[in-house]
């Protein structure tokens, strides 16, 4: 009998391998994690096309540094990393990961707006930064949350080794 499909494989040399669910989810948060890096780099390219400067300070910052290319996407790809260890373990260890999964990380977007309202920038840079962070989440919160279960059964706390 095969182990089911929520436990971590062991193949012939006594390697665990993730579960099926986690190798989609792990492959669904990398490509929107990549999608909404190209979208964000793309939107910073359009807003320097129409005259944009992005330049942005901390909050209370007496000058504002230039944003060069890449920014926008390094942004994204560090909170995807820490989105996608959150859905990993929710994945693990929540009752319904998806929803749990959408609820934190629609809150963590909108204090995530706090930087760039509160930056030293022009408007068209804080409209540009916060249009940047909308967006991002726009494309990798329903990805992401689409590849988590939606319930799991009380039963896998009980069966997978580990847990009790």
């Amino acid at each position: 009998m095969s182990a089911p499909a929520t436990q971590p494989h062991t193949d012939p040399t006594g390697t665990r391998r993730p579960s099926a669910r986690t190798s989609r989810l792990l492959l669904t948060a990398a490509a929107a994690t990549l999608t909404a890096s190209v979208v964000a780099e793309l939107l910073a390219a359009a807003a320097r096309g129409l005259g944009v400067t992005l330049s942005a300070g901390e909050h209370g910052a007496a000058h504002a540094g230039a944003l060069g290319v890449g920014a926008l996407a390094t942004g994204v790809l560090i909170c995807c990393f820490w989105g996608t260890l959150l859905a990993a373990m929710l994945n693990l260890r929540a009752g319904r990961p998806r929803r749990t999964f959408t609820r934190i990380t629609v809150v963590l977007t909108a204090l995530s707006l706090a930087g760039p309202l509160s930056a030293t920038a022009t408007p068209g840079a804080r409209a540009t930064l916060v249009a940047g962070h909308l967006l991002a989440a726009s494309i990798v919160i329903p990805l992401v949350s689409r590849a988590l279960p939606a319930t799991v059964s009380e039963e896998r706390f009980v069966t997978r080794p580990g847990y009790k």
